[in-house]
């Protein structure tokens, strides 16, 4: 079910995964941080049918994990995922949305119109 909050629409994970989005998905340049009873990864993401819709589109995603055990300093880490952000990551497209989730689903954000100086992110190519 979609609830409609303001101009947004979040999504609940059942609709988002609804299409098999994340079957065939390819991951590169993975890093991982992590800072006590958070952590953070990145990556760059290839979806089966790309993030243009022609195969050929990548996606820079980013993620929030929190310890659900760190309150309880013998027992071991239980990574939960807390956020995911991705974005269009692909030479000379200038990127019309993000995509940003939680433990509640997803919200596309779109981009109206030129944001920033020329040469900064969402403008197109430098």
């Amino acid at each position: 079910m979609s609830k409609l909050a303001g101009a947004g629409r979040l999504d609940c994970w059942e609709t988002v995964l609804k299409y098999d989005a994340t079957v065939g998905i390819r991951i590169a340049s993975q890093d991982a941080t992590v800072f006590g009873d958070e952590a953070f990864t990145t990556g760059i993401e290839f979806p089966k049918a790309g993030a243009g819709g022609d195969g050929s589109g990548s996606l820079l995603c980013t993620q929030r994990w929190v310890d659900r055990n760190a309150a309880a300093p013998t027992e071991p880490p239980d990574w939960a995922l807390a956020s995911h952000r991705t974005i269009p990551y692909t030479m000379n497209l200038d990127a019309p949305a993000c995509l940003r989730c939680d433990h509640r689903g997803c919200v596309a954000l779109m981009r109206e119109g030129l944001q920033g100086p020329a040469g900064m992110p969402g403008d197109g190519a430098a």
